[in-house]
C-alpha cells in the first residue's frame, strides 16, 4: 500500500513561455505584411493608370472624331455654297445674256419693220403717185 503525499512531486520543466502581447508580431509575419502591402500598392497603381490611360485615350479619340466630323461639314458647307454660287452667276449670266439677246433682237426688227414701211412708203409715193397724181410725184420733182 502507498503512502499519499503530502505535495505531488515537482518535476524539472521550461518556464511556461510569456503571455505574447497582441502588437508583438513575429519578424516572418512583418515581412509576409510588407510584401502583401507591397503587392496590394503596386496592383492599386497599375489598376489607376490603366484606368486613367484608358479614359484618356477614350476622350482623345472622341475628341479627334468630333474635331475630325466638325472639319468635313465646314468642308462639305464651303463646296456647297462655292457650286451653289457658280450655278446662280451662270444662271444670271446666262438669262441676262438672252434678255440682252431678246432686247437686241427686238430693236433689230423694230429697225427692219420702219426701214421696210419707210421703204414701201417711198416706193408707193414716188410711184404711186407718179401713176395717180403725176404732178406730186417725187420723181417728177427731182427729175
Amino acid at each position: 500500500m502507498q503512502i499519499p503525499r503530502p505535495f505531488p512531486i515537482m518535476r524539472e520543466s521550461s518556464p511556461p513561455p510569456p503571455p505574447s502581447s497582441p502588437l508583438s508580431l513575429s519578424p516572418t509575419t512583418i515581412i509576409i505584411i510588407i510584401i502583401i502591402i507591397i503587392i496590394i500598392t503596386i496592383t492599386t497603381i497599375t489598376i489607376i493608370t490603366i484606368i486613367t490611360t484608358t479614359i484618356t485615350v477614350i476622350i482623345t479619340t472622341t475628341i479627334t472624331v468630333i474635331i475630325t466630323i466638325i472639319i468635313i461639314i465646314t468642308i462639305i458647307t464651303i463646296i456647297t455654297i462655292i457650286t451653289t454660287t457658280i450655278t446662280t452667276i451662270t444662271i444670271i449670266t446666262i438669262s441676262i445674256t438672252i434678255i440682252i439677246i431678246i432686247i437686241i433682237s427686238i430693236i433689230i426688227t423694230i429697225i427692219i419693220i420702219i426701214i421696210t414701211i419707210t421703204t414701201i412708203t417711198i416706193i408707193i409715193t414716188t410711184f404711186g403717185n407718179m401713176t395717180l397724181f403725176p404732178e406730186k410725184s417725187l420723181y417728177k420733182q427731182f427729175c
